[in-house]
Parts: structure tokens; sequence; C-alpha cells
């Protein structure tokens, strides 16, 4: 379980070295100065996978009996597949 969350920061923090080096090593057209872009471009994608995660549990997911508070949805993404309860 532990090494699970050690990939995904690690593949956290390669994104965020990434997004500085692009910022550093590259050149805007619009706005020259500003080394935080492709960065702020990268990082403003996780609002969009937010907004469609919170559609599609909306959408498609709605159970009644399963618990569908906010605490138990953010409780379920913590928690190791194979420690969930699957309800079909």
């Amino acid at each position: 379980m532990l090494d699970e969350y050690a990939i995904a920061l690690a593949a956290i923090a390669s994104v965020i070295t990434l997004g500085y080096e692009l910022g550093v090593q590259v050149v805007c057209s619009f706005p020259p100065h500003l080394m935080y872009i492709p960065l702020l471009w990268g990082l403003l994608s996780l609002s969009v996978h937010a907004s469609g995660v919170v559609a599609l549990r909306l959408t498609y997911l709605h159970d009644s009996d399963c618990g569908n508070s906010i605490l138990h949805s953010i409780k379920r993404q913590f928690t190791p597949l194979s420690r969930q309860q699957v309800s079909l």
C-alpha cells in the first residue's frame, strides 16, 4: 500500500519538476516574462478531471444504499481497491 502512495507522489513530483523545467527553458510568445504558465496549464487539467469525476459520480454512479456523502466518496478514493466492497 505504501509503495502505491510512493509511486503516486513520485509521479506528482515528476509533473511539477517537468512544469518548472518547461517554464525555465521554453519561451512563451504571449507572456515571455511569466515562467509559471506551462506548469499552470498542466495543473489546470486537474480541475477538468475533477469536474469530470463529479459529473460521472452524479450521473452514472448514483446508488442510494452505498452512502453518497462527500466524505464517503473521499474515503473510498484513498482506500485500496483490494479492500473496497464492490456492490453491483
